[in-house]
């Protein structure tokens, strides 16, 4: 997967002016299951169509270049935030430098000329600027139920999975499952530890679990051990783990805030809400407030 993500960053930095770009954009929260969504269906989208090209015939119509672009929806300054994410990103190869970020890419330039198409995941509407940018989307998968103010009206030709699993990641997996391809090892790691993540390791009492995220689990377990038992490498040591140590160990990483400043502690969980005259910035009150307790309180931490 690391050779297709170099290639997408090729691509966001210079694409062809007459190829149609494909992005799959996460969500503002850029989490772990929104990140391995976006990386990982981006990923099944270009196998997809790199095996339908080879399969069609010379004599058709040639059909414009198409590229898939998994697009983290943050600006790079605030990935060292998500640090569960850059530890399943690096631990698979994808270094920052390989990824491409909301900042880096101009899809207006795309989408003025006509050669944007947009697949949301683990969200299901534009927000801020790129509300512009609704009527290029073409596909939503997502875990929630859609809001009132989501206008389907706007581009008609929208292909939509909203189904109430406890991780987007789930639904992305299933499609992988469904699509009879190989599988790669590094697809299965970020999809299962994101979905372990999401669901706080399956625990039904979390009130996140439903029957299709176990089911998925299971399937990605059995993948995961066939493939481990085809290529010995490091993530074979993950065979003798359990889930609870996987999720125990990954939430350590993401609620890890040492080394980081008060705008770090910010900015690392903000939500921004947009209304009619105000715009709202909502922070991660747990972490503040432990960061504040390890700096003497407010007026020390500040």
């Amino acid at each position: 997967m690391d050779e297709f993500v170099k290639l997408s960053k090729e691509a966001s930095r210079q694409p062809s002016k007459d190829a149609v770009v494909h992005v799959v954009l996460c969500n503002e929260a850029c989490d772990l299951d929104s990140a391995a969504c976006a990386v990982c269906y981006a990923y099944l989208l270009h196998t997809l169509s790199s095996t339908q090209c080879k399969k069609s015939s010379t004599l058709s119509p040639a059909s414009p270049p198409l590229v898939h672009i998994p697009v983290l929806n943050i600006a790079r300054k605030d990935y060292p935030l998500r640090a569960d994410v850059k530890h399943m990103f690096d631990r698979h190869s994808l270094t920052s430098d390989l990824l491409t970020f909301r900042d880096d890419f101009d899809m207006m330039s795309c989408h003025v000329t006509d050669r944007l198409h947009v697949t949301l995941v683990d969200h299901h509407e534009m927000t801020g600027q790129d509300k512009r940018l609704e009527g290029d989307v073409v596909e939503i998968i997502d875990h929630r139920v859609m809001s009132a103010s989501h206008d389907t009206t706007t581009n008609k030709k929208k292909r939509i999975e909203v189904e109430l699993v406890g991780s987007c990641s789930t639904l992305v997996a299933d499609r992988w499952l469904q699509s009879n391809l190989d599988i790669p090892l590094s697809v299965v790691d970020l999809l299962y530890n994101a979905i372990l993540l999401d669901t706080v390791c399956l625990q039904r009492s979390a009130g996140r679990t439903t029957d299709k995220d176990e089911r998925v689990v299971r399937l990605l377990e059995e993948k995961r051990q066939q493939q481990q038992q085809h290529d010995n490498n490091a993530l074979s040591t993950a065979t003798i783990e359990t889930r609870q140590q996987i999720y125990n160990h990954l939430n350590q990483i993401k609620q890890d805030i040492s080394g980081m400043s008060t705008n770090d502690v910010l900015r690392k969980d903000m939500k921004v809400v947009i209304g009619s005259r105000l715009l709202f910035l909502l922070v991660s009150l747990y972490h503040l407030l432990l960061y504040c307790s390890r700096h003497g309180g407010v007026l020390q931490a500040c």
